[in-house]
């Protein structure tokens, strides 16, 4: 959907949105079985999360460089939902030390 591979074929773009949609309800439900705590840190980390994401794609592509893992063979696939996993996981820590000591930095006053 993002690179608009649909071209003129509005049913395939309606059914794929449908289906992500779909996805979305599943994976809250899913979520919901966790512990409500965790999810509520990252959350309220997300926009920490959007600012330095960046970064941290950077650090995870040097990293695969240098085990030998090239960027075309990573593509949109399961090693690419692998590295958002660990990008989310490796962010948890670092927005309970944000929210604990530099709070400004998530839009919150101490």
């Amino acid at each position: 959907m993002y690179q608009g591979a649909y071209g003129e074929n509005i049913a395939l773009f309606m059914i794929g949105s449908l289906a992500g949609i779909w996805m979305m309800i599943i994976v809250s439900r899913w979520l919901e079985k966790f512990s409500s705590d965790k999810i509520a840190v990252l959350s309220s980390g997300s926009i920490l999360m959007l600012g330095f994401q960046s970064h941290f794609f950077r650090l995870l592509t040097a990293v695969l460089q240098k085990v030998g893992i090239t960027r075309e063979l990573w593509s949109f696939d399961l090693s690419t939902l692998v590295g958002s996993l660990a990008i989310v996981i490796a962010f948890y820590p670092i927005i309970l030390f944000v929210k604990r000591y530099c709070p400004i930095l998530m839009g919150m006053r101490k």
